[in-house]
């Protein structure tokens, strides 16, 4: 399993409009450390990574690499994406008619699909 420990904490970090030193301080803990953790050179233990979690508002399983966090632009909330359902988005997206489709008239893609597969 390929880790993204570094770009994901980075990236939640940004989102908060927080420094690495404002991060650092929120944990009790020092900023080289926060740098060493975003820059792969360190992996937090599972006490840091559950403070990280909380702090920066994302589940571990985000932070590991386990899922995906994707904000809608409709919504207020966000949906979590496991790595197979984006390796899903992902390979339809390659077929830009079918991804225009599904898009469009989900409902009536995924019912004409279903009645000839079964």
């Amino acid at each position: 399993m390929i880790l993204m420990i570094g770009e994901r904490l980075r990236k939640a970090r940004q989102e908060l409009g927080w420094s690495q030193q404002a991060l650092a301080k929120e944990l009790g803990i020092s900023a080289p450390a926060i740098s060493q953790y975003e820059n792969e050179e360190r992996v937090p233990s599972v006490e840091v990574l559950i403070q990280l979690s909380d702090a920066l508002h994302v589940s571990s399983d985000y932070i590991l690499g386990r899922d995906l966090m994707v904000k809608s632009d409709n919504t207020p909330y966000t949906i979590y994406l496991s790595a197979s359902d984006l390796k899903i988005i992902q390979e339809i997206k390659k077929y830009h008619t079918l991804y225009k489709r599904l898009v469009l008239e989900t409902e009536r893609q995924v019912s004409a699909w279903n009645k000839r597969v079964n």
